[in-house]
């Protein structure tokens, strides 16, 4: 198992999901699949 990669994929997930869009607010934008994968992990 390589935990380090499923860990930089997880904090670049959350990274972009939790950016700013154009008019300076923030924004969540985690599909099920993400949250599914960020909480429980790989299949």
């Amino acid at each position: 198992m390589d935990f380090g990669n499923d860990r930089d994929k997880k904090m670049k997930m959350v990274a972009l999901a939790f950016g700013e869009d154009p008019r300076g607010t923030s924004t969540a934008h985690l599909t099920n699949e993400d949250l599914r994968f960020l909480f429980i992990g790989a299949p």
